[in-house]
């Protein structure tokens, strides 16, 4: 029997070789989805629906760097669809999975989808899974099933429980790493 996170990464693997009609064996922990794998822009979409109904997490919709982006300053990752300085710091530090060297400034914000790995799909279904609450806040009954995404069922009271979502998990993410816009602004003078 594996361990809770080799389960995961397994599930992952299951799902991106599901997905891709491709052998499980060829989907690596590193493989780049789009050089490795062959992975085009509507097979995100469909990885993303196979992990959203597998671990019942809901992925907010939109490119991440963009919802990272609202808790900071309007153009301080990105102007005109292109990463700045701080936009590059934060895709490597966001992102420690893929190789960092191929994040450049002034790279098409797009292109960073293009460096996903298997692990990258790990982490966020971790990160999601990890903000779940274990136990029922009110009752203290730690017996909680999933109900729909982003929200869980309290078996002892029947109560549902919200889990944080992703765009609240990338807020807060950029915030602990970055602070808010407002002190970004004061940095940056």
């Amino acid at each position: 029997m594996g361990t809770v996170a080799e389960d995961r990464h397994g599930q992952v693997r299951e799902e991106i070789a599901d997905c891709l009609k491709i052998p499980l064996d060829k989907v690596k922990p590193d493989s780049v989805l789009t050089d490795d794998l062959e992975a085009m822009s509507i097979d995100f979409m469909d990885i993303l629906f196979r992990l959203e109904t597998r671990h019942v997490v809901c992925f907010q919709p939109g490119n991440p760097l963009d919802q990272i982006g609202e808790a900071m300053e309007p153009d301080a990752l990105c102007r005109k669809g292109l990463l700045t300085e701080l936009g590059v710091e934060v895709v490597r530090q966001r992102m420690p999975e893929i190789d960092g060297s191929r994040v450049v400034r002034e790279m098409p914000i797009g292109k960073v989808r293009t460096l996903y790995t298997t692990r990258t799909w790990v982490r966020a279904v971790k990160e999601l899974l990890d903000a779940q609450p274990t136990s029922y806040p009110f009752c203290d009954d730690s017996n909680l099933e999933p109900l729909r995404p982003s929200v869980l069922q309290c078996q002892a009271c029947e109560r549902e429980v919200h889990t944080p979502t992703q765009r609240e998990l990338l807020t807060a993410w950029a915030t602990d790493k970055f602070g808010s816009a407002s002190n970004h602004s004061e940095n940056s003078s």
